[in-house]
């Protein structure tokens, strides 16, 4: 029988076995049962159901999810109770990636050289470093920028103080 690959987390790719998540769940249902003692016990085909249903989610979400219920639920959850809070869930701003620049990276747009300013910088330096053969010196270097701003059409702000 094949075993079981750990399951990588969505949020941090940190492996955890596969157990873990089951477990969490375990827990959770076992506080539920103490929590509202009218459910009795649970059979092992419904444990077999509640971890299929919330194998999908993050351990977050079901963290919330469970404990949201807890707190606000009057009778044992079922299935749907949990699923919606879990559907619903939503990590932290900080947690969450978000394509793009951030505000700081954006305030640095257009100030300064980007990636064919720097190919075409290095294509003279090594043009120049072949004709000279040696070093270039701070001079030359700041000959060759000067070159590079003329090409460009104007120099990066830090360029100009």
């Amino acid at each position: 029988m094949p075993k079981p690959k750990p399951q990588r987390t969505k949020d941090n790719g940190e492996l955890l076995p596969p157990s873990t998540v089951y477990d969490r769940i375990d827990y959770w249902l076992q506080t539920m049962l103490t929590t509202f003692p009218s459910k009795g016990e649970l059979t092992s085909e419904e444990i077999e159901h509640w971890h299929r249903d919330l194998e999908p989610f993050l351990m977050q979400a079901i963290d919330y999810a469970f404990d949201t219920h807890r707190r606000n639920g009057r009778f044992f959850p079922v299935y749907g109770d949990i699923l919606d809070i879990c559907v619903t869930f939503e990590p932290e701003a900080k947690e969450q990636y978000k394509p793009g620049c951030s505000a700081e990276c954006l305030e640095r747009h257009g100030k300064g050289y980007n990636g064919n300013d720097m190919q075409k910088l290095w294509k003279m330096y090594s043009a120049r470093r072949k004709e000279l053969e040696r070093s270039l010196s701070k001079r030359e270097i700041f000959e060759l920028l000067d070159k590079l701003d003329a090409w460009r059409g104007k120099a990066p702000e830090w360029r100009h103080a």
